[in-house]
């Protein structure tokens, strides 16, 4: 979703088209019991008012095709190890990283994680008020904890403010953070999704080794998430898919194979011992289930999604 860092931002602004308004019947029915509004016109009107407010503060491709209408993080195959870590483990943090509305951490929330451990995190914070405008909530009556910030910014979270641990504590207090410094090494579950794809090598490589300092150290600890990415065997069709719907301000994605190789060994940010890197490159449809031949041809409404999991062993 929305990028939690600075950055020159999406070039090429094109208008909302409600033709993407499109829900799958699980998600529907989510976002019925979570809004209480039944009628389905009356969600679509609410779902394209909110649309249109978020586009506004910054038009990312992601809101104007309502990727938040989707279960990203719910259609991962770690997910069932994230409600895990969140039922079994005590005071597991789970940290949204440019959560947007949170919508992800919502389904997880309804789903079994504790919400008193969830923390969502995004440079706008006019997302997450619209995330209680989406689901027709407030702070009273969905306490989810939210923190505003630049992940790049050093007074937020600093690589050198410590290295990769394997010491094992007790996080802070969610309610009493103004960065997510004194997190680091207590974060259980970290998503993070859309994002790694809007910035360029160097970029992406210092976002990795931040993440490696907030992961905890115990056995299980997780970070996920998907971007646009390739596969390691090009492909004219996938490589279309690729690079055209989102109009990418960095011309840098990888495979699974570059992937690996800036989170695991050699220069990486963990030892091969210490992680299992599971990572996969799909190509998926932007709009609905069902595609043209020309569609799937061009790559005009496909994309190469690469969905991966590190994971502490």
């Amino acid at each position: 979703m929305a990028v939690p860092v600075s950055h020159p931002g999406v070039p090429i602004v094109d208008p909302l088209d409600p033709t993407f308004y499109k829900m799958k019947t699980e998600v529907a029915a989510f976002m019925k019991d979570q809004t209480g509004i039944n009628d389905d016109e009356e969600l679509k009107t609410h779902i394209l008012t909110v649309q249109a407010e978020a586009y506004a503060i910054y038009p990312y491709p992601c809101i104007r095709r309502m990727s938040f209408l989707t279960f990203k993080l719910a259609g991962y195959p770690a997910y069932e190890t994230v409600l895990k870590i969140g039922k079994e483990r005590p005071n597991a943090v789970f940290l949204d990283l440019g959560c947007c509305f949170g919508n992800d951490a919502r389904k997880a929330v309804a789903d079994g994680y504790p919400i008193q451990n969830v923390l969502l995190s995004d440079l706008q914070p006019r997302f997450h008020d619209l995330g209680h405008k989406l689901f027709k909530t407030d702070q009273n009556s969905y306490p989810i904890h939210f923190l505003q910030g630049d992940i790049f910014n050093p007074d937020f979270l600093s690589p050198e403010s410590g290295g990769i641990s394997t010491q094992i504590g007790q996080p802070p207090s969610l309610d009493t953070l103004t960065s997510l410094i004194p997190l680091q090494h207590h974060i259980s579950v970290i998503h993070i999704s859309s994002v790694f794809h809007l910035f360029d090598e160097s970029q992406q490589c210092k976002l990795a080794r931040l993440l490696g300092v907030l992961l905890s150290p115990l056995p299980g600890s997780i970070i996920l998430g998907s971007q646009i990415g390739v596969p390691d065997q090009e492909d004219e069709n996938w490589t279309k898919a690729g690079g055209n719907f989102l109009k990418l301000p960095s011309d840098f994605v990888n495979s699974p194979a570059s992937w690996e190789a800036m989170w695991v060994g050699g220069d990486g940010i963990f030892k091969p011992e210490e992680v299992v890197l599971d990572t996969r490159v799909n190509l998926v449809f932007l709009v609905g289930e069902e595609n043209s031949p020309q569609d799937r041809q061009n790559g005009s409404n496909t994309a190469c999604l690469m969905t991966w999991s590190i994971t502490r062993t």
